[in-house]
């Protein structure tokens, strides 16, 4: 309704002022704010019918909604032009990683917590983990290596040497004595 003069406006004004609409929920007598509730129960709706337009659209899928009506899953198989009548695998719990191929589990990622489980302690800063044969998300301790990156500051013999024997300490594997130009592991 265009309201055209300031006397139509006041009018209207001075009428919304005594006659003012009451929220539609019974036993509530705030004034109304939009179709017919108070503020308090419109939000109410409107969040419900929010978090309904949050799931997937694709018949039977309960991810959620990422873009398109479609979760991540259906979302690039629409994409790629490839069937959505096909079940989605989905790893139990945490999420793949779509730039690395990763899959996290509550911010670690998986290869990692098997690894320290394997291990029996968390892994050191210049550990890394190894998947032997590429696939990043066969997490199986089989399929997983251990890798240090871990590098001597110095480049002098007698800093690489003593750099390796704490190596070697912090592996609990015997020291490496040196006689007569021959390495040999422990005191021998």
């Amino acid at each position: 309704m265009r309201l055209r003069t300031a006397e139509e406006r006041r009018r209207y004004d001075l009428n919304r002022a005594n006659n003012p609409k009451k929220c539609e929920v019974p036993g509530c007598e705030k004034p109304h704010r939009a179709k017919g509730k108070c503020r308090k129960h419109y939000e109410r709706i409107a969040e419900a019918d929010r978090n309904k337009a949050k799931s997937c659209s694709v018949p039977g899928c309960t991810g959620k909604h990422l873009a398109g009506g479609y979760c991540s899953g259906h979302y690039k198989r629409a994409r790629d032009g490839r069937d959505l009548t096909q079940p989605i695998k989905r790893q139990g719990g945490g999420y793949i990683s779509p730039k690395s191929g990763y899959h996290y589990t509550s911010k670690k990622l998986t290869h990692r917590v098997v690894m320290e489980k394997h291990l029996g302690r968390p892994l050191l800063d210049h550990e890394n983990v190894h998947h032997l044969n590429g696939d990043r998300l066969d997490n199986r301790i089989e399929n997983l290596e251990l890798w240090s990156s871990r590098q001597p500051p110095g480049q002098r013999v007698e800093d690489k040497l003593n750099w390796a024997r704490e190596l070697l300490a912090q592996y609990d594997v015997p020291p490496i004595v040196i006689r007569d130009g021959l390495a040999f592991l422990g005191a021998t």
